[in-house]
C-alpha cells in the first residue's frame, strides 16, 4: 500500500554491504538482525519506488515499521 515497486537485486547488495561494514565496525566477523534494521531507513529508502504522496520524512518511518514488523530469528 506503500510502495510501487519493491527493492532490486542491487538494493539487496547494498543492504548486504552496509551490513557487513556495521559488523566490521563493531568488532564482528558476522552480520546480526540488528545490523540490518539499524541501517534500514537509510540504505532501504533509496532502493525502492514510494507512491507519490509520501515526502522523504514519512518514507523513513515507513521503511522502519516496515522493517520492525519482520520477526527476528533466533
Amino acid at each position: 500500500k506503500y510502495l510501487s515497486s519493491g527493492i532490486s537485486t542491487r538494493g539487496a547488495l547494498a543492504i548486504t554491504a552496509t551490513a557487513r561494514a556495521s559488523a566490521f565496525i563493531s568488532g564482528r566477523d558476522f552480520v546480526i538482525p540488528e545490523d540490518i534494521k539499524d541501517l534500514s531507513q537509510y540504505t532501504i529508502v533509496h532502493r525502492v519506488l514510494f507512491k507519490e504522496e509520501f515526502d522523504s520524512q514519512t518514507r523513513k518511518e515507513i521503511i522502519k515499521s516496515l522493517i520492525e514488523r519482520i520477526p527476528t530469528p533466533v
